[in-house]
């Protein structure tokens, strides 16, 4: 969970241990809806900014990896928006 008591030091490794922990799965997760290896790529580092401006702006984030899931579904959903072609 982030909470304005973080500092950014503190921030920067809950964003490396989501990384480190979820990428894998978000990563097989996208290439199943996103068809173009260089999309999917795109929706999943858009993903990790989300994560981290979300940090930044201080807005709590309670469960890292649903939170994570929900971004990556919209992004492959909504590609065209991220200049990104869905399914």
């Amino acid at each position: 969970m982030v909470s304005r008591d973080w500092t950014v030091d503190e921030q920067d490794q809950l964003i490396a241990d989501a990384f480190e922990r979820d990428e894998p799965q978000l990563r097989s997760f996208i290439r199943k809806r996103v068809m173009d290896l260089g999309d999917a790529e795109d929706v999943l580092q858009n993903m990790f900014y989300e994560l981290t401006e979300t940090c930044r702006m201080m807005k709590p984030v309670e469960q890292v990896t649903a939170w994570l899931y929900r971004v990556s579904r919209m992004g492959a959903a909504h590609g065209r928006s991220l200049g990104v072609d869905g399914p």
